[in-house]
């Protein structure tokens, strides 16, 4: 390319040099550490997801406490009930999910609504998509005395026709990601 400098040389071996300061302890446990080039010492690293300084908060009691209050019909987490409730009731199902940061987590779960018709569950399950919909920037505090800041509730496509099985009892499937804060971390 004309006027474009030529590439520098690098440098045939990069020199790492350890400082003699102590690696700081959080909770008793060393943290990683990792070399920085150009600063001639090893700089302690940000804890990593998976560690065992972070940890996600309980989501799903709190989709279950904010879905009951703006729902109004009875909503388990991962189980459905034996024998099935009458009436309109939900059930979320974690499916998976990915830490997006230290601070962010995401969790991808299943809301299956049942209902005494196919048209109570139909109406029913689009009332609950609007009602999780709706958690947006929440602090929603949970049983355990925890609490959860909700981002946002997304769904995952639509809703889906799939009678029970088990029952033959109407059903309607709708998949959905929430984004949320992960407990805050006492580094001191």
């Amino acid at each position: 390319m004309p006027g474009s400098r030529p590439p520098r040389k690098l440098a045939r071996k990069q020199r790492w040099r350890v400082s003699t300061r102590p690696v700081p302890q959080v909770s008793g446990q060393k943290l990683s550490t990792v070399p920085v080039q150009g600063r001639g010492r090893v700089e302690p690293m940000t804890p990593q997801v998976g560690s065992n300084l972070l940890h996600a908060p309980d989501v799903f009691a709190a989709l279950r406490k904010e879905a009951k209050s703006l729902w109004g019909s009875p909503v388990y987490v991962a189980e459905p009930p034996n024998p099935r409730p009458g009436g309109v009731f939900a059930v979320l199902t974690p499916s998976g999910g990915a830490e997006g940061s230290p601070a962010h987590g995401q969790r991808a779960f299943i809301a299956d609504v049942w209902g005494s018709t196919a048209q109570d569950a139909y109406n029913a399950a689009e009332t609950l998509r609007g009602a999780l919909r709706t958690i947006v920037n929440q602090e929603i505090l949970v049983s355990n005395g925890q609490s959860v800041l909700v981002y946002g509730v997304e769904p995952v496509g639509g809703v889906v026709w799939m009678p029970d099985p088990d029952d033959k009892i109407p059903r309607f499937r709708m998949n959905f990601t929430v984004t949320y804060r992960n407990a805050q971390i006492d580094l001191l």
